[in-house]
């Protein structure tokens, strides 16, 4: 049981000028954060067992640090009933840009990637297989690189995949984002 209970409490205070002159900072200033967004229009593209498929996506723009595959089991088709977060890992990837292999993985070079990044799924709790294009962990301590893979000078993306069995297929990308508040206090994204 406690007898006595004793708190110290300091309060960094900002002169009143200060306080005036940072008060509306409304078109002052931008914030570098992530957004997602989809490869391509079709939301669930579905996935016969042991096919190769291509998803293609014209002039992307930005810089994007991931690629996210997420492959669900196809269940009985209905989306409504399926399990939106039972991810299939494919068996084999590539990532094509205007007609060149930038990245081929098969299962175990992915599952690798997956960890250097700090990705991995326990018995609980799985996670979509994904290229990584940057270091955005601190797997490798606080002061590490987090980049990101600029696409601007690229006119067609491909993504090839093969899984063992039947999914429906989205793919996300995490690109670099700038949001900024204007002077009447909108939020505006750009890519740039």
């Amino acid at each position: 049981a406690f007898y006595k209970v004793e708190m110290e409490s300091y309060e960094a205070m900002m002169p009143a000028a200060a306080q005036r002159s940072y008060a509306n900072q409304n078109g002052k200033y931008s914030l570098i954060s992530r957004a997602f967004r989809r490869l391509s229009n079709s939301d669930m593209v579905n996935v016969a067992a042991n096919t190769e498929v291509a998803i293609s996506c014209n002039a992307p723009g930005g810089a994007y640090e991931e690629i996210i595959i997420a492959a669900i089991k196809h269940g009985n088709g209905n989306l409504d009933e399926i399990d939106m977060f039972d991810y299939v890992e494919p068996t084999e990837m590539a990532l094509v840009c205007d007609s060149r292999n930038v990245r081929t993985l098969d299962n175990a070079q992915a599952r690798l990637e997956q960890f250097a990044n700090g990705f991995t799924s326990t018995a609980d709790i799985k996670t979509p297989i994904r290229f990584c294009l940057g270091t955005h962990t601190r797997a490798y301590g606080a002061n590490s690189y987090s980049g990101a893979f600029s696409f601007d000078a690229v006119s067609d993306v491909t993504i090839k995949l093969k899984i063992a069995e039947q999914v429906f297929v989205r793919i996300l990308w995490i690109c670099k984002a700038r949001y900024t508040i204007s002077a009447n206090g909108e939020v505006a994204q750009s890519l740039r």
